[in-house]
C-alpha cells in the first residue's frame, strides 16, 4: 500500500502545473496574437489593417511612398486600368482576349444548332472576347454543349441575358438560331431569349470599339439546363481556369483607352510587360515586331 501511495503522490506532483496542448499552443509566439515576434515585422491581432498583412507582413505599396519593389506608389491615387475587365461586386479580373486567325463568325463554327469554339460546357454559360487578325473585337456568349459533336448531353435549358451599353458602332454577328432569339436593339441593347437541348445556344457582338472606354451591363436569368457563368480570358489563349460569376447578380465588362499611372501593385504599366494595359491592342510582353503583336502594342502582326 505505501508503494502505491508513493506512485500516486509522485504522479500528483508530475499532474500539478502541467500544461494542455492548448494552453501550449496559446503560449506559443503566433501571427495575429497582437505581439510583434520573431520573424515578424508587425501584428495587428485580429484588426483589418490595410498596413499589416494577414502574414505579419508590411504592407507598403499604397503608402504613397517608393519603398524597394516598388516601380511606383501614388498612394489613393493607384488604380487598375486594364484594357479590358470584369466587375462583379467585390471581383475585379483582367481579361484578354482570344486572338484568333479567322472572322468571329467562321471561330463560331455554327452547325447542327451549335457553335463549336471549343469552350462550350454542359450546364455552363459562357462570356469571352475574341480579337480577329484585322482588329475586331467581339463578345460571344454561349450556352450548353453539342451532343452531336462531344457525346455529352445537355439537358434542356432556357437562358434569357440583356446586354446593355454595347458601343456604338457594334453589330451582330452571330444570331445563332436567329434574331427571333438574339438581336440587337435600340439603345445601344441586346436581348437574348434561348431555349435549347442537346445542343448550344447563344450568340456573337462584334466590330466592338477597341481600344475603348464603354461598359457592358450584362444581366442574365438562367431558368433552368445552366448552373455555372463563366468568363474565359484571365491569361492569354484562355490557358487559365474560367473566372466564376455569380448566376443571379449583373456583370460588368469594362474597357479602358488609357493605362494607370500607377498599377495597385505599384508597378507601373509599360508596352511590352506582357499585361494588356488601357490602350494596348495586345502585349505579349516584348517589343519586338512581326511576332503576332506589333512592337508598340497597337495592333496584332
Amino acid at each position: 500500500m505505501r508503494h502505491l501511495a508513493a506512485v500516486g503522490l509522485v504522479l500528483a506532483i508530475a499532474a500539478c502545473g502541467a500544461r494542455t496542448e492548448l494552453e501550449d499552443r496559446q503560449a506559443r509566439p503566433r501571427c495575429g496574437d497582437g505581439n510583434v515576434d520573431p520573424g515578424e515585422a508587425c501584428d495587428d491581432g485580429d484588426k483589418d489593417s490595410i498596413t499589416c498583412t494577414d502574414d505579419c507582413r508590411l504592407e507598403t505599396c499604397g503608402n504613397g511612398q517608393l519603398d524597394p519593389g516598388e516601380t511606383c506608389d501614388l498612394g489613393e491615387d493607384n488604380e487598375d486600368r486594364p484594357a479590358l475587365a470584369v466587375i462583379q461586386g467585390d471581383l475585379f479580373r483582367e481579361i484578354v482576349p482570344r486572338s484568333i486567325d479567322t472572322s468571329a463568325e467562321l471561330f463560331y463554327a455554327y452547325s447542327s444548332k451549335s457553335a463549336h469554339t471549343g469552350y462550350e460546357a454542359v450546364e455552363t454559360s459562357r462570356l469571352f472576347f475574341t480579337l480577329g487578325p484585322d482588329g475586331e473585337l467581339s463578345l460571344t456568349t454561349l450556352h450548353g454543349i453539342d451532343v452531336d459533336s462531344t457525346g455529352t448531353l445537355q439537358p434542356e435549358g432556357v437562358v434569357d441575358q440583356l446586354f446593355r451599353g454595347i458601343p456604338k458602332g457594334s453589330r451582330l454577328v452571330i444570331a445563332d438560331d436567329g434574331t427571333q432569339e438574339f438581336d440587337l436593339k435600340g439603345n445601344l441593347e441586346a436581348r437574348g431569349r434561348w431555349s435549347f437541348e442537346s445542343n448550344t445556344d447563344g450568340g456573337v457582338i462584334g466590330s466592338i470599339q477597341f481600344p475603348g472606354n464603354w461598359k457592358i451591363t450584362v444581366e442574365s436569368k438562367f431558368e433552368r439546363g445552366i448552373d455555372r457563368w463563366q468568363v474565359l480570358g484571365d491569361v492569354h489563349d484562355f490557358a487559365g481556369d474560367p473566372i466564376a460569376l455569380e448566376e443571379d447578380s449583373p456583370a460588368d465588362l469594362i474597357a479602358f483607352d488609357s493605362p494607370s499611372q500607377c498599377r495597385r501593385d505599384c508597378t507601373q504599366p509599360f508596352c511590352g510587360d506582357g499585361r494588356l494595359d488601357g490602350g494596348e491592342v495586345c502585349d505579349d510582353g516584348n517589343k519586338v515586331s512581326n511576332d503576332g503583336c506589333r512592337g508598340d502594342c497597337g495592333a496584332r502582326d
